[in-house]
């Protein structure tokens, strides 16, 4: 059973009593940083979501470094599509993607997902 654990500016996320996913959330000057290290599984799709929707609602830039990522279930990129269209609908905010792992980031490439996101060169 998933559980999420908020400790400082880090998402601790638990499968019983495995640690599966840390995201840490850092404010800079171009809006949140979000860190996420291990794997971002289906059942943390909506808490991904969540939190990025409560940032770009209120217009706040977002950039994803995704360098530290073990997998990336397709439900994740479903729910970084359904933000970006939020994004794409209020004209306001922004999610950027970095330092995709390069497994991740072809299969982005093979499905077009890649051309409807802003991924950093």
């Amino acid at each position: 059973m998933l559980s999420r654990i908020i400790q400082g500016d880090s998402m601790l996320f638990y499968d019983g009593d495995t640690l599966i996913l840390t995201v840490k959330e850092t404010d800079t000057e171009n809006g949140v940083l979000m860190q996420f290290s291990g794997s971002l599984r289906s059942d943390t799709a909506y808490h991904i979501q969540d939190e990025l929707d409560a940032y770009t609602s209120i217009a706040v830039p977002v950039t994803l470094d995704l360098a530290e990522v073990t997998f990336l279930a397709p439900s994740v990129l479903a729910a970084l599509l359904e933000s970006q269209q939020l994004i794409d609908f209020f004209r306001q905010g922004r999610i950027l993607l970095r330092n995709i792992p390069d497994a991740v980031y072809r299969e982005m490439d093979e499905t077009g997902i890649s051309e409807l996101l802003m991924i950093e060169e």
